[in-house]
């Protein structure tokens, strides 16, 4: 965890710097577990957006814990230390009683055919039942997460309404987008 938190920092920040004009004072929002979430946090904190921030991630409850402006709800669950997550089948659970204006969602991999998936299967659930339990989904990806595939699925391409990039996707990708009418934001 620590080390994704150092990799690609710049790029994160400007997909959550872009992430933050989404949302509005009041909003229900879902955050799961990845960095570029915790940079969404982040940026929440810096410019004192009073909203609802539904999380699986310790380091996100922790970002916003001295946020009076912030409602934090953590779901529980089983904690999984090496990504500071909870999750697992009471973690689900607790999720199927929240619903969210916006989830912002990342994976491990996006792929044309197979779409996000993950890379542990638990947080896959997770990512899956914040996306299925919220009004608009995002998924907030940085390049290298594109034509890459793991194990376990999250979503298909058609089941997200807007994919927030640092950098142009080749034409396959905004075919395949266009197709499936999600849109594309590439952060600058």
């Amino acid at each position: 965890m620590e080390l994704r938190r150092r990799f690609l920092v710049e790029e994160k920040k400007r997909i959550a710097k872009y992430c933050s004009h989404l949302i509005a004072d009041r909003d229900n929002i879902m955050l799961d577990c990845s960095t570029t979430s915790l940079f969404i946090a982040r940026e929440i904190k810096s410019t004192r957006k009073s909203v609802t921030v539904i999380t699986n991630s310790l380091d996100i409850m922790n970002e916003l814990m001295s946020c009076d402006f912030v409602r934090t709800t953590g779901i529980g669950g089983t904690l999984r230390k090496t990504t500071g997550s909870f999750c697992g089948h009471a973690a689900l659970e607790a999720l199927g009683g929240y619903y969210a204006d916006k989830a912002f969602i990342s994976c491990s991999a996006l792929h044309l055919s197979f779409g996000a998936t993950d890379n542990h299967e638990s947080e896959a659930h997770i990512r899956a039942r914040m996306l299925a339990n919220s009004q608009n989904k995002f998924f907030v990806v940085d390049n290298t997460k594109f034509d890459a595939v793991s194990a376990n699925h999250i979503v298909a391409l058609d089941g997200l309404d807007c994919i927030i990039t640092d950098a142009p996707v080749s034409k396959p990708w905004q075919r395949a987008l266009d197709k499936h009418s999600t849109r594309l934001i590439v952060a600058d």
